[in-house]
C-alpha cells in the first residue's frame, strides 16, 4: 500500500456535511482528518479499520467531491488546530467556483514582504499593558521594566505564547527555508578588531575557552523570501545531556538591555524553534537531525551579572512564562518540554578580567536569580 492523501469536500445534509476531509494512507494504516468548511477549525482525527482509506471510509469517501490544497502541508504541524488561512481560502474557492487546477489556485505566497516576526512586538506590548510608554516596541524601554517591576501585570502566559506562535505561522510565506546556516551548531570565533563591545567579547571568549558552548545560532535566516533576518541569533547555547539544550540571551555592561527585553527576545527565539520543529518537513529540515531541532527539552534563559538585574523584580514574569511554556509544550510539542529562567553569574565573576578557567567556573556556577519560593 503506497502512502497517499486525498482531500474531499462533503456538502450534504448529513452529520458529515460542510466539511473538508483529508483522507490518508500512511505506513500501512489509514486515517481521516476533518475541518469545518465555514471556519477551518479542526474537528478531529479518526483511524481507519483498513489500510486503504477507500475501504475504511467508503461511504464518506463516496460522498466527497475532490478538492486540492495549494501544496503538501505538514498535518501534525500547521493543521493541528485549524487549517492555515491560505490553504483554507484555497479550498473554499474550489467549492464556491467549481474545481480549479493547481496553477489557478497558485503556489505559496509571493516573495516575502514582511518579517516572520511582524506583529509579535505588538502582541507582547499589549499583554504587558505598556503601549503608552515610549515608542514601539514599548516593552524594550527601561521605563517599562521599572514600571512592571513595581506593578506586575497578570496575563495568561499560554495565551500570549500561543498568540506569538500563531502570528509566526500566519506570517510565514510557505516557502522552504533557503539558509543552510539556520539552527547551525558551530562556535563562531571571529570578531572584528575594532569591536570593543563587552558583551560580544565575552560571548566570543566563552566559545573560545569552553568547547561545549556554541554561539550566534540563526533562528530566522532564510525563512521568508526577500526578508533575510540574519540578525535573529541566539547568543549562546549548550547541549544538556541526555536530550536537552539551553538557549541563552547574554547581557552585560552598563548599557545592556533590560532583563524584560532579554526575556522576550529569548522567548521569541524559543517560539521560532517550536515553529521550525513543527514545520520541519515543509521547511526542508529533514536533513537536520543533529541540530537543536532534535532536542526534547529546551531551557530558555537570560544570563547577566547581578548588577544588570539591580532595581528590577521580574520573578512574577518567570512564573507566568513557565506556566505558559509548560502548557504550550504539552499541547503542541508532544514529548518535548520548554521552560524559562533568569540566571546570574556568581558574584566573583569579573569581565574582561576573567581567565579561561575562570570563565568555565563562572558558567558552571551560574545562579538562578529567583528561588522557586520567590516567584510571585
Amino acid at each position: 500500500m503506497t502512502n497517499e492523501r486525498y482531500w474531499g469536500y462533503c456538502g450534504d445534509d448529513s452529520a458529515d456535511g460542510n466539511q473538508f476531509i483529508m483522507f490518508a494512507n500512511w505506513n500501512k494504516s489509514s486515517s481521516i482528518r476533518r475541518f469545518d468548511a465555514e471556519t477551518g477549525l479542526a474537528l478531529g482525527r479518526e483511524a481507519g479499520s483498513h489500510p486503504d482509506f477507500r475501504e475504511a471510509f467508503r461511504s464518506l469517501y463516496m460522498k466527497c467531491a475532490e478538492v486540492e490544497p495549494p501544496y503538501n502541508v505538514n498535518m501534525e504541524g500547521r493543521c493541528r488546530l485549524a487549517l492555515p488561512d491560505d490553504i483554507f481560502q484555497s479550498l473554499k474557492s474550489q467549492i464556491k467556483g467549481g474545481k480549479r487546477t493547481r496553477a489557478e489556485i497558485g503556489e505559496p505566497k509571493p516573495a516575502g514582504s514582511k518579517s516572520i516576526l511582524a506583529g509579535v512586538d505588538a502582541i507582547i506590548d499589549h499583554a504587558l499593558g505598556v503601549t503608552h510608554i515610549g515608542s514601539a516596541p514599548h516593552h524594550i524601554h527601561k521605563t517599562s521594566c521599572a514600571l512592571l517591576s513595581q506593578t506586575p501585570v497578570r496575563f495568561d502566559g499560554y495565551e500570549l505564547i500561543r498568540a506569538i506562535f500563531s502570528r509566526i505561522e500566519s506570517n510565514w510565506d510557505n516557502s522552504k527555508c533557503r539558509s543552510n546556516a539556520i539552527w547551525r551548531w558551530t562556535a563562531m570565533l571571529d570578531i572584528a578588531e575594532k569591536n570593543e563591545s563587552i558583551e560580544k567579547t565575552l560571548e566570543k571568549a566563552i566559545v573560545r575557552n569552553c568547547p561545549e558552548w556554541v554561539n550566534q545560532i540563526p533562528t530566522a535566516a532564510g525563512l521568508q523570501r526577500g526578508y533575510e533576518e540574519k540578525h535573529r541569533n541566539i547568543d549562546l547555547a549548550r547541549k544538556v545531556p541526555p536530550d536537552g539544550v539551553e538557549f541563552i540571551e547574554l547581557k552585560i555592561g552598563a548599557n545592556a538591555d533590560t532583563p524584560l527585553r532579554a526575556a522576550f527576545e529569548i522567548l521569541v527565539y524559543g517560539m521560532l524553534w517550536a515553529f521550525c520543529v513543527l514545520n520541519a518537513e515543509d521547511l526542508g529540515f529533514a536533513s537536520k537531525p543533529a541540530s537543536p531541532l532534535a532536542m526534547k527539552r529546551v531551557e530558555l534563559k537570560v544570563l547577566a551579572p547581578a548588577e544588570c538585574y539591580t532595581g528590577y523584580q521580574l520573578g512574577w514574569l518567570e512564573l507566568i512564562l513557565n506556566i505558559g511554556l509548560k502548557q504550550f509544550a504539552a499541547e503542541w510539542l508532544s514529548g518535548r518540554e520548554m521552560n524559562f529562567v533568569f540566571e546570574r553569574f556568581p558574584d566573583s565573576f569579573r569581565w574582561p578580567d576573567a581567565s579561561g578557567s575562570e570563565l568555565e567556573h563562572a558558567l558552571a556556577n551560574r545562579v538562578r536569580l529567583y528561588a522557586v519560593g520567590d516567584l510571585k
